[in-house]
């Protein structure tokens, strides 16, 4: 995988070979900096689920100004590091938890950056792809019953 734009363009970023773990795909990757391409330059980013950190890297080559890295495994730790030191990026704020709960992480974060004004801050979230199938299934589940009740 690497860098779409900006400074680190096209440089390689790691992964992780876990077959639990997919790096999110660069057509993914690219729609959602084309969407936020204004949203970016000069923020401060959280980074939430970020594995081998390609989202916040990407936000730091598109001139973020600062980028939080949350991550539970060992493993996307260790690549995470690795990336940021081929890139001569800081990885002074890499933040492992053991289990991410993304609402309590949030809501610190926005305590801790309170200071700063708000439309400095960008959150960027990929959770787990089992995370992300129990909260499809839970809004799939509300969608049917609601369905059903207006028949």
């Amino acid at each position: 995988m690497r860098v779409l734009a900006g400074r680190y363009k096209s440089k390689l970023i790691r992964t992780i070979n876990d077959p639990l773990t997919r790096p999110m795909m660069s057509k993914v990757r690219e729609s959602i900096f084309n969407s936020l391409q204004f949203n970016i330059e000069n923020k401060d980013i959280l980074d939430l689920y970020a594995g081998s950190g390609s989202l916040g890297i990407e936000s730091l080559s598109r001139g973020a100004n600062f980028v939080t890295f949350i991550e539970n495994s060992d493993d996307c730790i260790t690549i995470l590091k690795q990336n940021l030191k081929e890139f001569g990026i800081n990885s002074r704020d890499i933040i492992q938890y053991r289990t991410i709960d993304a609402g309590i992480i949030i809501k610190n974060y926005k305590k801790k950056n309170e200071s700063k004004s708000s439309k400095r801050k960008t959150i960027l979230i990929r959770p787990e792809e089992s995370e992300a199938a129990y909260v499809n299934k839970k809004s799939i589940t509300k969608q049917k019953k609601r369905n059903q009740s207006s028949k």
